[in-house]
């Protein structure tokens, strides 16, 4: 897989258009669950769906299928599905959750938490709910910031949490997991990062961005068509998408 010296994926000026190395690229992208997929067929599933027509792949990141009980971690399955993206020369979307849905057992999240702390209250800034996404997180993401599109991988975004919207409005949750990813990537980047601020008036973000450094990685929400679901993810530097069905294609304009 030849990789370009200096690979920028942003969003340009006008906020209309994504660029891939400064040049317009639209996603068309599918889900594949590696979680739910033999290893052995990981090359055959994106095979087939680069066959018909899709440059992207996007997928959730189990918690629970990865972290089975404290302390114990393991990720070959995922890091062998982004090289297998990678040598199909694709990008992918990651959706690292913590919370992912998916019609996944819990979200993802795992059960052992509540043997831990049985009055725990996740998805919100309970301190040891936190503190667990934490450590999950402090062994997940230095790995998998070597497959960000700026350092040479297939990941063009990154997602924090899942139709948070949906469920909750903690707006701190979300600026702290917003902040763990950052921290996280620029600590394990091979050269310093710059991450879009969509909103443009996130003061911190402002200082974190480089104007002369192309190295981006978008970090991204997703929640339905609806504005009460995007009031918590907005205005603290997440670059905000929405999720519809042909139902809700009226309601778009309104958002």
């Amino acid at each position: 897989v030849l990789v370009k010296a200096n690979p920028s994926f942003i969003i340009d000026d006008t906020g209309s258009h994504f660029l891939k190395d400064g040049e317009p690229y639209k996603i068309i992208s599918g889900s594949c669950h590696y979680f739910r997929t033999m290893e052995k067929y990981y090359e055959d599933r994106l095979n087939m769906m680069k066959m018909c027509g899709l440059n992207s792949v996007q997928f959730y990141v189990p918690w629970n299928v990865h972290n089975p009980s404290p302390g114990v971690y393991n990720i070959s399955s995922l890091l062998s599905f982004l090289d297998a993206i990678q040598e199909q020369n694709m990008t992918a979307i990651m959706r690292p959750g913590p919370y992912i849905c998916g019609e996944w057992e819990f979200g993802g999240i795992p059960s052992w938490l509540f043997s831990l702390y049985p009055d725990i209250i996740i998805r919100s800034s309970d301190s040891r709910y936190q503190e667990e996404v934490k450590k999950w997180w402090a062994y997940l993401i230095p790995q998998i910031t070597k497959y960000m599109y700026s350092q040479g991988g297939p990941v063009i975004l990154l997602q924090v949490e899942n139709e948070y919207g949906s469920y909750g409005n903690d707006r701190d949750h979300i600026q702290f997991l917003k902040d763990l990813l950052k921290k996280y990537l620029s600590s394990s980047s091979s050269s310093p990062s710059s991450f879009l601020v969509a909103n443009g008036d996130d003061d911190e973000g402002k200082d974190d961005k480089d104007d002369d450094d192309e190295e981006v990685v978008i970090i991204y929400s997703t929640d339905g068509p609806y504005d009460s679901m995007l009031l918590f993810s907005y205005d603290v530097g997440i670059f905000q998408t929405i999720d519809f069905g042909p139902a809700q294609i009226g309601q778009m304009s309104q958002v």
